[in-house]
């Protein structure tokens, strides 16, 4: 599970990251056989809402595909 914070759920790996930063995603899909992608914003500032709905999306799925995630859900 990729966060920000401290969630914790039974039977996940949590990884810490940041949609507008995808540097930190990197080796966030190793070993993993699902990701569950539920992050999002939604607020006034476009170039947020770009950064992170767009172009975070774009390089989370992209790690996922680098590190042969065989399932993305996304919600």
């Amino acid at each position: 599970m990729l966060g920000r914070g401290r969630v914790r759920i039974p039977d996940t790996r949590h990884v810490l990251g940041d949609l507008t930063r995808p540097e930190s995603l990197i080796g966030s899909g190793q070993g993993g056989d699902t990701l569950v992608h539920a992050a999002s914003y939604v607020g006034p500032d476009l170039e947020q809402c770009t950064a992170v709905n767009d172009r975070g999306t774009t390089a989370l799925l992209r790690e996922a595909a680098r590190a042969e995630v065989r399932r993305v859900i996304y919600i």
